[in-house]
């Protein structure tokens, strides 16, 4: 007598051998494309569409307040006491920064021009330390 383990392992290796063939393989797509084809279409729901339009609608009213907005981007240092604190903490020492009067300080400007002087500085340092090696 087999065991059912001995039984299944056989009847998997027939069914693995048996190697069937469609007699009309172009028809048989033919019907399961026929078929896809008449499922019926799901509706989309109405609310989909109404917040497809409001979100739509609300995405170019923002951008266009985005574009018409002022060119503001000039921000006096006068008007930013928390940004000249956080100069004044870090202690930079630019005359970019300390030659202005106070209604004529830039932030932004003075950062960068600060920012071109240290980029000076780190050059000139690396033309040294590349001096020393050679």
């Amino acid at each position: 007598m087999e065991t059912s383990e001995n039984k299944l392992n056989r009847i998997i290796l027939k069914i693995q051998h048996q190697q069937p063939e469609i007699e009309d393989s172009a028809g048989l797509t033919d019907d399961i494309m026929q078929k896809v084809r008449n499922l019926p279409r799901t509706k989309v729901p109405k609310t989909l569409i109404w917040f497809r339009a409001v979100s739509g609608t609300a995405a170019v009213f923002l951008l266009g307040l985005f574009m018409a907005q002022p060119d503001v981007h000039e921000v006096m240092a006068s008007k930013s006491g928390q940004a000249l604190l956080h100069f004044t903490k870090i202690e930079i020492d630019s005359s970019c920064f300390q030659n202005k009067k106070i209604s004529q300080r830039n932030l932004l400007e003075s950062y960068a021009c600060y920012l071109q002087k240290n980029a000076i500085e780190n050059n000139r340092f690396k033309n040294i330390k590349q001096s020393s090696e050679n």
